[in-house]
């Protein structure tokens, strides 16, 4: 019962050009659906993360990408709404700077869980830890 569980965590991860963020998540979690939010066209993108992660051993979850357009945070964060309130947890590394920004953002302002990648291994962590200060 608890790895039909597993199999159902939603995953959506901002990508830049690097996608071994979103990877590094699949093999955490063993997602049934990883939602791969970009700014730059890659038409490819979702076949070559299924075929690293078929690599690594692992059954590939099914994989959207979602081109972003916006031009400023803002933008991005309105654009988020909906790719982030179909999944369960929201990756907020990667390799551009501003997506993660608008991911946090998007992902605090929906009460998502958040995964950190560090030193090699997911941390999760809720949005009142990312919104608390440090010694209260």
């Amino acid at each position: 019962m608890l790895e039909w569980a597993a199999l159902r965590v939603r995953i959506l991860v901002p990508v830049g050009r690097d996608f071994s963020n979103a990877v590094q998540l699949v093999k955490h979690y063993r997602p049934q659906l990883l939602l791969v939010v970009t700014r730059r066209p890659a038409p490819d993108l979702a076949r070559r993360i299924r075929r690293e992660v078929r690599r690594m051993g692992l059954r590939p979850p099914a994989v959207e990408v979602v081109l972003l357009k916006g031009g400023t945070i803002e933008e991005i964060v309105r654009e988020l709404r909906r790719p982030t309130s179909r999944v369960d947890v929201v990756g907020v590394d990667s390799d551009d700077g501003a997506l993660s920004a608008a991911v946090t953002l998007a992902a605090a302002l929906q009460g998502k869980r958040l995964a950190l990648l560090r030193d090699g291994r997911v941390e999760e962590h809720g949005v009142e830890k990312l919104l608390s200060r440090e010694g209260e």
